[in-house]
């Protein structure tokens, strides 16, 4: 349950967003938090939707977003994420996401541990992008299989395709790894996950779209 959240632009600055469902009224969908923020709030389902617009969510480092739906999704999956570092060189083991049923069965894509300015996707094995980082603004999409056809491709870097395992996702933490301590620098413009294999047409035709979109 969560009774409300605020959240501030930069430690001591002003409220970004105000997260209050005591402004809710019964039976209705959509209220006005009477926060700072003043943003439109929306059930959609089971979530909360802030429709409000705002570009990305940022982190300049030692924050995550983690969050839960108790339902495991297994391979084949399909992930995209818009997102624009801030580090020209990042550290290694950056994580831009960790998911996963427990400590060690994890689903992680993160910046390599041996060599820092490549990116990695793990779910079982290990599957690395040759090419070398970028902190430009870019489209990650990941085709988790679950099997040698995997694919990993970074928008106007690259792709590379191997068996990254086939391990199941469950909760899911953005900007760092389960528990906090290695975390990613720098702002999330979308985040889509089709639980379902797409076609290499299919997945281009959404990456156009993003980076359309995003103006990439």
């Amino acid at each position: 349950k969560l009774y409300r959240a605020v959240v501030y632009d930069g430690i001591g600055g002003s409220v970004a967003a105000d997260f209050n469902p005591a402004d809710a009224t019964a039976n209705t969908s959509t209220w006005t938090s009477s926060g700072a923020g003043g943003e439109t709030w929306t059930i959609q389902g089971d979530a909360f939707v802030n429709t409000t617009d705002y570009a990305a969510v940022y982190a300049k480092g030692s924050v995550l977003i983690e969050t839960t739906d108790l339902q495991i999704h297994a391979a084949p999956l399909t992930t995209f994420i818009v997102l624009k570092p801030t580090l020209s060189a990042p550290s290694a083991d950056a994580y831009f996401y960790d998911a996963g049923t427990g400590a060690t069965d994890r689903n992680l894509l993160f910046t390599d541990q041996s060599n820092s300015d490549k990116y990695t996707l793990y779910a079982g094995s290990w599957l690395a992008l040759s090419n070398a980082y970028s902190n430009d603004a870019t489209i990650i999409s990941i085709q988790h299989n679950g099997d040698a056809t995997t694919k990993l491709t970074v928008a106007n870097t690259g792709s590379v395709t191997g068996d990254a395992g086939a391990l199941d996702q469950e909760m899911l933490t953005l900007f760092d790894k389960l528990g906090g301590g290695e975390s990613w620098q720098g702002a999330m413009y979308e985040v889509i996950l089709f639980n379902s294999a797409l076609t290499d047409s299919e997945v281009g035709t959404i990456r156009n779209h993003l980076l359309t979109k995003y103006g990439l």
